[in-house]
């Protein structure tokens, strides 16, 4: 029999990792219980409106993936948006090449007068712009893990924040504007660590730092929704 060892955690996680054996990251945070992309329904008056999410501006300086970022932003926000039934979401494709024609790929737009410039181009209503702002992940001191079936795990100290702006294409004028912040610790597979930089620092495989990225935007965005049903309900 395979010994299971948890220091630092509840007894609880302990049995539900080694008895459901699929899950491969748990949290002793409450936004896990919490469904990802699930928001209320809007108001029945709600005025739907189009918009261009512009890849994210990434202004940290201990990214935990190799890649970017900022269109990994975009795509789950993407999905975010759709799933909260409160706009209309502007193919990807379509964004990527007004940005080429204007000379901005990969720039990470950050200001309203430029997001305003693009959102005219594209013919949308809204820009959704924004930066990742903080995304620090070290090897929290608290904890480790050794899984049954021979895997090492390792609890992880996560620390991410975003900012993002909803701005109106005819006026330049921000609509909306908000934080999201997630602090977290997760034990994490020894597989999914690519590597420690010199400063303590980690860097993480796509998939497991792509969901803090998920539920860092979540939290923005949920802030950002009731401020949107006040304005456009008729």
């Amino acid at each position: 029999m395979v010994k299971t060892l948890f220091i630092g955690a509840t007894a609880g996680i302990v049995l539900a990792l080694a008895g459901c054996g699929i899950s491969r990251v748990s949290s002793t945070y409450s936004v896990d219980t919490t469904p990802v992309k699930t928001y209320t329904p809007p108001p029945a008056t709600i005025k739907v409106k189009t918009i261009a999410i512009l890849p994210f501006k990434d202004k940290t300086t201990n990214s935990p993936i190799k890649g970017d970022v900022g269109s990994m932003a975009v795509d789950q926000l993407t999905t975010l948006l759709v799933n909260s039934e409160r706009f209309n979401v502007i193919e990807r494709e379509r964004l990527d090449a007004v940005l080429a024609e204007q000379g901005l790929a990969g720039k990470g737009i950050v200001d309203s007068a430029t997001a305003a410039q693009v959102g005219k181009v594209l013919g949308v209503d809204l820009i959704f712009t924004g930066a990742v702002t903080n995304w620090e992940v070290k090897e929290s001191k608290s904890a480790t893990f050794v899984l049954i079936g021979g895997g090492s795990e390792r609890a992880l100290d996560i620390d991410m924040a975003v900012d993002g702006r909803i701005i109106d294409t005819t006026t330049g004028q921000i609509f909306f504007a908000d934080s999201g912040e997630v602090k977290r610790t997760e034990s994490v597979s020894k597989s999914a660590i690519l590597s420690f930089a010199p400063d303590g620092y980690i860097k993480l495989d796509q998939s497991v730092a792509g969901k803090q990225l998920r539920l860092v935007l979540d939290n923005m965005l949920s802030k950002i929704i009731p401020k949107v049903d006040a304005k456009f309900s008729r």
